[in-house]
């Protein structure tokens, strides 16, 4: 009953999201995929751009706070384009790269939601099946109740009517 009257306000959601650093992990990991960089390294320039940003008033992680940062840490030349670090910051982008098995791309989600609708479709007509052999069952039963009864004590069954 909740989740059938539940109303979301997705503007406002991408608005909150696209607002926040949830992607920093992602951008962190790109510098590692893209750059070579160790982990470590990458989760510290993300992080001291993070902090820039949130010193600063600013609600996205751009290139040039992830610039900037890497080179308060040492690292001179990032070797990444603008356009990949920016993509890396994009909640959509991140959520298209979650692509593996059991990961929230939209594909896997959709193979995950196409999965439990045959194992529901499959469950119901099992339990239609049951539920045919359970009424059924219960007719039977029900009828030889009646003939025991009715062999027990013949005179009662022209008084039932």
């Amino acid at each position: 009953a909740i989740l059938q009257d539940i109303l979301f306000n997705a503007e406002r959601m991408r608005t909150v999201l696209d607002q926040g650093f949830t992607t920093a992990s992602e951008v962190a990991n790109t510098l590692v995929v893209e750059c070579g960089l160790p982990f470590r390294e990458a989760h510290e320039i993300v992080g001291t751009a993070v902090r820039a940003c949130l010193d600063s008033n600013s609600r996205q992680l751009t290139p040039a706070h992830v610039r900037e940062a890497a080179a308060a840490c040492g690292v001179a030349d990032l070797s990444i384009s603008d356009e990949v670090l920016s993509a890396s910051a994009k909640p959509s982008e991140f959520i298209n790269r979650m692509d593996s098995p059991g990961g929230a791309a939209p594909t896997r989600l959709m193979q995950l939601v196409r999965g439990w609708r045959q194992t529901l479709a499959a469950d119901i007509t099992e339990f239609d099946a049951l539920s045919r052999h359970f009424h059924t069952a219960d007719e039977q039963l029900v009828t030889r109740a009646r003939a025991i009864l009715d062999e027990a004590h013949p005179s009662d069954h022209a008084n039932r009517g």
